[in-house]
């Protein structure tokens, strides 16, 4: 038996980049300064934070340009129980299940391919209801709000960074 629980969390919506040269959505800005041979990487971010402003939890979706998937990834606190990883449910919609993929000494990053239906329903959603099971096997569930994240996702970036990658 699971018993549950809910946690309200702030949450705070943004649109930036990360490991890449510079952020897609959908024209880059400053297409004449990418560096050769390098893709664009966009990461559209939704982070729940508590009352400390401390974040609690964080949902990233990640896109590279030119490759036609997107990534998944939610960075939690540690003391979860891993096995049956994360329940994101969008609205009224269906569960996606995220399996947590590693964890570092203060958060644990579920991440999976991005299913489309998934993204579809985020931008024309309201609510993200992430459900995670912690280490006495309770069930916790936590929303985040989606009203802006269309906006936001096929928007202009909000934060440009070009950088250089030796190899």
């Amino acid at each position: 038996m699971v018993a549950s629980a809910t946690v309200a969390l702030g949450a705070d919506l943004h649109s930036g980049l990360i490991d890449g040269a510079l952020a897609v959505p959908p024209e880059p800005p400053h297409a004449d300064s990418k560096p050769a041979g390098t893709s664009m990487v966009c990461r559209t971010t939704i982070s729940g934070t508590w009352e400390t402003g401390q974040t609690a939890v964080r949902v990233d979706l990640v896109e590279r340009e030119g490759d036609g998937t997107a990534r998944l990834q939610i960075f939690l606190p540690v003391g979860l129980y891993l096995q049956p990883g994360v329940k994101l449910t969008v609205d009224q919609g269906g569960p996606y299940r995220i399996p947590y993929v590693w964890c570092l000494t203060n958060a644990c990053i579920a991440a999976d391919l991005a299913d489309p239906k998934a993204i579809r329903e985020m931008e024309s959603g309201q609510t993200l209801l992430l459900e995670v099971v912690d280490s006495n096997v309770l069930a916790i569930t936590t929303s985040l709000p989606l009203n802006q994240f269309a906006a936001i996702h096929q928007g202009v970036p909000t934060q440009i960074f070009d950088q250089a990658i030796d190899e």
